[in-house]
């Protein structure tokens, strides 16, 4: 006859094996998942068990921004930057038939937000407002999604559809 001790044993011991064997699914999917230009984030990357908890880390500084996005840039109304102007000195162009033209002197006004910016095919006007907003990957929460998914319809039921991310 099994006591209720040695039944609440079997059972934790049960569960830690659940959670442990959760734990390695969500991390390696993760690890699968994590954007990787040089590889430092995913070799970065830990997981453990932590009471009832999987704890998955990286140690980069940009790690929780890549994951979570951010805001960057000017605030919108923001006095004295909007609209940027750009004084352009007197030269000469040539167009899309060949024909080369004068420029005069003059001060070109953007579009609220624009920027005129260098890049490598010449100078663009980017939207910043636009392209200061970064959403982030959520690789992590898109790992538990599919480890989630994958669980018999008795265990994916108790287990949490969106996971806790913090700093």
């Amino acid at each position: 006859m099994v006591t209720n001790a040695q039944h609440e044993q079997n059972t934790k011991a049960i569960l830690t094996g659940v959670l442990q064997d959760l734990a390695m699914q969500l991390f390696a999917e993760a690890q699968k998942l994590a954007p990787s230009k040089s590889g430092a984030l995913k070799r970065s990357g830990t997981f453990k068990l932590e009471k009832n908890n999987i704890v998955i880390s990286y140690s980069e500084p940009y790690a929780f921004t890549l994951h979570e996005g951010e805001v960057k840039g000017a605030v919108i109304g923001d006095p004295g930057r909007f609209p940027w102007k750009a004084d352009t000195r007197e030269h000469v162009r040539r167009v899309g038939s060949g024909r080369v033209v004068n420029v005069r002197r003059h001060t070109k006004t953007y579009k609220p937000y624009y920027k005129p910016t260098k890049s490598a095919g010449g100078w663009k006007a980017i939207n910043y407002q636009a392209a200061s907003n970064r959403e982030g990957t959520k690789w992590v929460q898109k790992a538990w999604d599919n480890v989630r998914r994958n669980q018999p319809r008795d265990l994916r039921n108790v287990l949490p559809r969106i996971l806790i991310i913090t700093a």
